[in-house]
């Protein structure tokens, strides 16, 4: 004992580095065989993408048909929303110019008769939009896409006049194309889809023939109280052709004021304590908001969309389903 006694430190000290070793061990082998066992997964690994990247590079066959059906499905609700479209492209004819003068005459006449029937003022002898014809007679070459403006302007109107509490036409600004490319290139001859810049700063027109459809603004200036306006918009819905509207400017009659209008301060009593000056009484006095009746000048622009026509020489190069067989090319062009 008196030998422990002595030691004591010593003991201490060689049982704790022994404790200190054993737990070494203890985690070196715990290291150990974890380390096996990631190696045996890695090597599962290894082996499963040698598997994977030896196998040939084509996809299963039942996605590719899954795929197929997918795509075909597709193809077939385009064309049919291709269809509906189709049923809302503008009619034309083709014309002489002098046809078309006469044509113009008489329907804008009728628009402007019915417009003041019905009590909405126009300007007068209006011709809406065509005023440049008034006495010259526009080249044959134009007169398709002049019918389709023409008919395009008797929709706008009429859906106008269809519309109650509008109060005013002001003007219809429809894109004079047949300016396209500037004084140099006015005379010369264009082919019917070839690209073009539109004049009077009409930057929404698209006729790319490498898309699908083609878009062309006009521009309305009226005047209406907001049920009005929301009766013409409701109505355009409701068109026979493709015009939406691309975007609406509105201005009230009335004095308009910006900012929150200042209140005089008054005790509980109602006695003024801080009395407001005279240009804020005014702006209290004259400050009108358009919610009820008031009438609203309106600048809009609304785009014809029209799509294209797929050519029949693409619909016939289409693949046939599987056991389909292909139909003989019929004659004649596409309705």
């Amino acid at each position: 004992m008196t030998w422990i006694k002595r030691n004591l430190i010593w003991l201490v000290g060689l049982l704790s580095f022994a404790l200190m070793v054993l737990g070494s061990l203890l985690l070196l082998k715990s290291q150990m065989a974890e380390r096996d066992k990631v190696a045996v997964e890695l090597e599962a690994q290894i082996k499963e993408l040698e598997r994977l990247t030896s196998l040939p590079n084509f996809p299963d066959p039942g996605n590719v048909k899954d795929m197929q059906q997918d795509n075909q499905q597709m193809d077939q609700r385009i064309t049919q929303l291709l269809q509906q479209f189709a049923k809302a492209k503008v009619p034309t004819q083709s014309l002489t110019g002098i046809k078309f003068r006469e044509i113009m005459n008489k329907r804008t006449q009728e628009l402007e008769k019915r417009a003041r029937r019905q009590g909405l003022s126009i300007p007068l002898d209006y011709l809406f939009g065509f005023e440049r014809y008034e006495k010259t007679i526009p080249d044959n070459e134009y007169v398709p896409l002049l019918i389709k403006q023409l008919n395009v302007v008797e929709e706008i109107a009429t859906t106008l006049l269809k519309s109650p509490r509008v109060l005013l036409l002001e003007s219809i600004t429809r894109v004079e194309f047949e300016d396209a490319g500037g004084e140099e290139t006015r005379n010369m001859r264009r082919k019917p889809d070839e690209i073009v810049e539109m004049p009077n700063n009409f930057k929404g027109s698209q006729n790319d023939p490498a898309k699908m459809y083609t878009v062309m603004p006009f521009e309305l200036q009226i005047a209406a109280d907001p049920e009005g306006l929301r009766n013409f918009l409701n109505n355009l819905t409701r068109s026979k052709y493709l015009l939406i509207p691309a975007y609406i400017k509105l201005k009230s009659d009335e004095m308009e004021v910006t900012g929150k209008v200042k209140k005089a301060e008054v005790t509980p009593e109602g006695k003024v304590i801080t009395p407001l000056p005279e240009e804020a009484l005014i702006a209290a006095e004259t400050t009108k908001y358009v919610l009820g009746q008031q009438k609203i000048n309106i600048s809009m622009r609304i785009d014809w969309v029209e799509f294209r026509e797929e050519p029949k020489e693409k619909r016939d190069r289409k693949p046939k389903k599987e056991g389909e067989a292909a139909s003989p090319a019929v004659g004649g062009n596409p309705s």
